[in-house]
């Protein structure tokens, strides 16, 4: 179910004002859309680049056009507080930090707005920030951050779909969406975010996870008839356990997803295969390890997307390694932040947030 919000702000409504986490593409787009809105938006990056110099503003770049928004930006998170709308717009990975942080600067109640890929943020924000109105967002933009700043922007829109990440009420959401709507997101409610969520993850599960393996560019891989079957494959896969998992799906989201696929630009790829390439850390164990972990609960068999985990974890654990020897002023390693995050949670009793081991990810016991 899903419906619109342009009659639930009025025109002259003071908007919620707006803190987002992660200056990205979308973090900063989103708060480029925003400021220029006039509606109350701060930037917010990691406390650790404190003694850095802050970009002034944000340049989204759109073809020919540079559209300047006037955001303001901080290090300063005990400046957090006052906002209505703490929109988290890091790595999945690194969203167990973020919340850690909103904890300590005493900013854990309000409404939390996750936009990552997978299932794994809105269920970590919920962990680590009970007190709170956690709502999960579904975003499909195409953009990416160019520098500090400096945004590329594809296309001409931005859709967002909101809902509580619980499926209890559509009532948090409904400002935040409405404000987004007057910046010119198309942005809804929906009631049944999981499922979204789940949709969502069909796809970028296939396009990221078979061109981390494969390596090459989209348009090669769906033009290869071996290949082709791959994103099928990964497709049923991650759908049958999302069935599994009590979620409804519509029957013709694999085809769907491969239609999508078949749309992309020839050239184009994931973010998750740029990252694997890049040697950077990736959204492997949340958009593919993490599947894998869901099917072997529930006895569900997914072949391709266990081959697909094991294969590319030495590569991912190299890159956690590299990056953990960076400087303090990169983000933290999903090592370090899972760390905090299960001990905060065995601390309030709570098994959800417990390690989850590499090299754990065949079948179950009791699963034929």
């Amino acid at each position: 179910m899903q419906s619109s919000a342009h009659e639930t702000l009025a025109d002259d409504a003071a908007p919620p004002s707006f803190a987002i986490i992660g200056a990205g593409g979308v973090g900063g787009l989103l708060a480029a859309l925003l400021s220029r809105a006039g509606i109350p938006c701060t930037l917010y990056v990691r406390p650790t680049d404190r003694g850095a110099a802050l970009p002034a503003g944000v340049r989204v770049l759109r073809g020919d056009e540079i559209l300047s928004a006037p955001v303001r930006w901080s290090s300063d998170w005990s400046e957090i507080a006052p906002s209505d709308v703490i929109v988290v717009a890091v790595k999945t990975w690194q969203v167990a930090e973020v919340c850690l942080g909103l904890r300590r600067s005493a900013r854990d109640t309000g409404t939390v707005l996750t936009l990552q890929n997978g299932l794994r943020a809105p269920e970590i924000a919920r962990e680590l920030l009970p007190q709170a109105d956690v709502l999960a967002g579904v975003c499909d933009v195409r953009c990416w951050r160019e520098q500090p700043g400096v945004v590329r922007w594809l296309g001409d829109s931005v859709t967002l779909l909101v809902g509580d990440s619980r499926a209890r009420t559509v009532a948090p959401a409904l400002a935040p969406v409405a404000a987004l709507v007057r910046a010119g997101v198309s942005a809804s409610v929906v009631s049944d975010v999981g499922a979204a969520l789940w949709s969502k993850l069909v796809f970028i599960a296939a396009f990221g996870a078979v061109g981390a393996l494969v390596r090459l560019p989209i348009g090669e891989i769906r033009g290869n008839a071996s290949s082709r079957a791959l994103l099928h494959q990964v497709a049923r896969e991650v759908a049958a356990v999302a069935a599994a998992s009590g979620v409804s799906l519509d029957p013709a989201l694999v085809e769907d997803v491969l239609r999508r696929i078949d749309g992309l630009p020839e050239t184009a790829t994931s973010s998750l295969q740029r990252d694997i390439v890049a040697g950077r850390p990736s959204e492997l164990e949340d958009l593919v390890s993490d599947v894998v972990r869901r099917a072997r609960v529930l006895c569900v068999p997914v072949p391709l997307c266990s081959l697909i985990a094991a294969a590319l974890d030495p590569v991912e654990a190299r890159a956690r390694r590299t990056a953990a020897d960076e400087p303090a002023d990169r983000p933290v390693t999903r090592s370090a932040a899972a760390s905090s995050a299960s001990a905060a949670a065995s601390s309030a009793g709570s098994p959800a947030l417990a390690p989850q081991p590499r090299g754990s990810l065949g079948t179950a016991p009791g699963c034929d």
